[in-house]
């Protein structure tokens, strides 16, 4: 650089002078923060090749690696072929003779049988498939939603869970109890049961009479508001559930029953069935006949039709090829499953509360949602403790379903502290404290557009607005979710100006306060 100078700056100072100078002006700069780039990511592929990875379960920003053999364990134990959980299939093949001789639902019965049969007549998956087809037009189901030719049957896998496996005390006795998921999304029906399920969620939604159903988290501070009100300066006791078995054991028979009856009850009331919007998530359902543009117009008889097939052909292909039909419990990964478990539950309930006094249940209300049930109960002036044993062996809902206790303080997405008649409750974070047990959100530093990871932010700051129940709780929660964003990168000024919008989006001045606190 000091050759490229004029002479007469050259020759002012010596070579050990300018390197002087220069070292003098020079400021030290800190690399930017590392960013996982494509190679690193090939190269730790390279390293871990013959392992089993997936996400971990409630911890999408975390990946798990596993042995083979250990990850052949998990899956043997939770598709068990062995018991009455699920059914290995040896199929046959479909010949125009079958279908010629098997009218309507008797292909599937035929094809899809448990016992080995000759060796020319063995199939495969693609006999099932076919089969499928000859029932599907046989059944006018054509003319609802297009039959995907290049389906096929679902693959069933395992997630760990992130509270089993990250502790590796914990990990060492609850490895092997993962989340079973069997995707449906490559289903040749796919279009229609998407429909269908909708359709029986509509139906369920709807039930009339006494019942626990909760249709949405959201809905949990207006119920504990609601609780308070009714129990006005009395001592209240609150008892968090969990529907043990509920998707694995709920009887088909109980299920088949209580969804009729819901069809039944609709028919008494002059419907028909349910329009259901094919190309719209923003719309909604609808009793009235709506048939043409957006809509198809789902018959109460073909929603009958398809609960039975999805309850008798809830049939897997397992890694090795096997297929395996499971023969207890609600179809795991069915688009009808969510209308089935709602429904069902809904149903078993309106009978329980038929049967109970009018002075007992003002004594009492509950809420379920899925399988998750808040119970709040007067404390004094009755035999509560004698309510709840008799509750808890599960009077309520059929055998082989029996509920156990889950955490008290947290349902769904709500922490809640009960003190005599006042309920405080706020937006459930597993991340309050020192110790980081859960991944939600991604970090600052990461690839996806900086506007998404603001929005993302806002969002979640309007959720602790809405989830909190005073100005207190409010404030508990913001700082400890901002808090959570700091561990992430997130600039102040970012944070600050997320809680400026929640503010002027009608969050109230705490929002304000809130932003003065960020550093």
């Amino acid at each position: 650089m000091k050759t490229q100078l004029p002479v007469a700056f050259k020759e002012a100072t010596s070579d050990a002078q300018w390197m002087m100078g220069l070292n003098a002006c020079h400021k030290p700069t800190q690399a930017p923060p590392s960013k996982v780039n494509t190679a690193a990511m090939y190269t730790l592929r390279k390293e871990l090749k013959g392992l089993v990875c997936g996400p971990l379960d409630k911890n999408g920003g975390e990946l798990w690696f596993a042995c083979p053999c250990l990850y052949q364990k998990a899956l043997d134990k939770a598709y068990p072929t062995t018991g009455e959980d699920y059914q290995v299939l040896h199929p046959r093949k479909v010949t125009a003779h079958q279908i010629r001789v098997n009218q309507g639902a008797a292909i599937l019965d035929v094809v899809t049988k448990d016992d080995i049969p000759k060796k020319r007549q063995r199939g495969g998956e693609e006999d099932v498939l076919k089969a499928w087809k000859v029932y599907y037009k046989r059944r006018g189901w054509d003319k609802i939603a297009r039959f995907n030719n290049k389906g096929r049957l679902g693959t069933p896998y395992l997630l760990f869970k992130a509270k089993n496996v990250t502790d590796p005390a914990v990990r060492k006795e609850k490895w092997a109890k993962a989340r079973p998921i069997a995707p449906t999304c490559r289903h040749p029906m796919s279009a229609l049961l998407h429909l269908v399920g909708r359709a029986w969620h509509y139906v369920a939604s709807q039930m009339t009479g006494e019942h626990f159903i909760a249709s949405s988290t959201k809905d949990v501070p207006g119920y504990l508001q609601e609780a308070m009100r009714k129990f006005r300066g009395e001592e209240i006791e609150a008892h968090v559930l969990d529907i043990e078995g509920c998707y694995p054991n709920m009887p088909k028979e109980i299920i088949r029953f209580a969804m009729r009856a819901l069809v039944e009850e609709a028919r008494r009331q002059g419907r028909e069935g349910v329009s259901v919007p094919s190309r719209s998530k923003t719309r909604r359902c609808t009793w009235k006949r709506t048939n043409g543009g957006p809509w198809k117009f789902i018959e109460f008889s073909t929603m009958l039709d398809m609960l039975d097939f999805s309850l008798d052909q809830a049939i897997f292909r397992l890694p090795n090829g096997k297929l395996i039909r499971q023969m207890l419990g609600i179809p795991m990964g069915d688009a009808l499953s969510p209308g089935m478990t709602i429904g069902t539950c809904g149903w078993m309930e309106r009978e329980w509360m038929a049967s109970l006094d009018d002075a007992t249940k003002r004594n009492f209300m509950a809420r379920r949602y899925m399988d998750d049930i808040l119970l709040l109960m007067r404390k004094g002036g009755w035999d509560s403790q004698r309510f709840y044993e008799d509750f808890r062996r599960s009077e309520c809902y059929a055998r082989p379903l029996n509920l156990e206790e889950a955490s008290d303080g947290t349902f769904l997405e709500t922490f809640f502290t009960v003190e005599h008649d006042r309920i405080e409750y706020r937006l459930k974070n597993a991340n309050e404290g020192d110790v980081k047990k859960v991944w939600r959100y991604q970090s600052w530093e990461s690839y996806s557009p900086s506007e998404q990871k603001r929005r993302t932010l806002v969002a979640t700051l309007k959720k602790v607005a809405a989830m909190a129940s005073s100005e207190k709780e409010m404030m508990n929660s913001a700082m400890a979710k901002l808090r959570e964003f700091a561990d992430l990168g997130y600039p102040a000024s970012v944070r600050k100006d997320a809680c400026c919008r929640v503010a002027s989006s009608g969050g109230g001045a705490i929002w304000i306060v809130v932003a003065l606190t960020q550093r």
